[in-house]
């Protein structure tokens, strides 16, 4: 991991931020401000976004309400780890990811937000698997694969305390 500070985090768009499914069946709100934009390189976020990396935004589980039923899929991780993936029935958009040892946050798909403007990440997982060509922005918090829950809750936190 690389240990210098990230930037500030902050939003572009203030809370409460929206959004949903492709095919609009499933809606959601963030009441709270996100702690922080994550991207991860690992091969299954590359096949889901069908791009060189994926992006989420985490949250607390409190502050994110869903309308419309979700499905779950558990899968195991590249490290072996279960993750739970909750999409929609209809359209297969993937919403948001959970990890069962971190109830406490939830990980929503960046694409699905009705806001145009994605944030910046401040932390990418798996940056060993990241495309030659991807520059990290100065600062940016970087784990070569996938961090244990405690240590990467630890460092969101962190970085969402600077933007305070």
């Amino acid at each position: 991991m690389s240990s210098a500070a990230a930037s500030p985090f902050k939003m572009n768009k203030p809370v409460p931020l929206a959004g949903s499914c492709q095919y609009g069946n499933i809606r959601y709100q963030v009441t709270g401000e996100p702690l922080v934009a994550v991207a991860c390189h690992c091969n299954d976020c590359r096949k889901l976004s069908g791009s060189a990396f994926s992006t989420v935004l985490v949250v607390r589980t409190e502050d994110l309400t869903v309308e419309g039923t979700l499905k779950l899929w558990e899968r195991a991780t590249d490290t072996g780890r279960r993750s739970h993936a909750y999409f929609c029935p209809d359209c297969g958009n993937r919403i948001y990811h959970q990890d069962p040892d971190a109830p406490d946050i939830k990980r929503i798909r960046s694409g699905t937000l009705d806001q145009s403007e994605i944030p910046e990440p401040r932390i990418h997982v798996f940056a060993e698997r990241t495309q030659s060509w991807l520059q990290f922005t100065e600062g940016a918090t970087k784990y070569d694969r996938q961090p244990d829950a405690k240590n990467l809750y630890e460092t969101m936190t962190a970085i969402a305390k600077e933007a305070q």
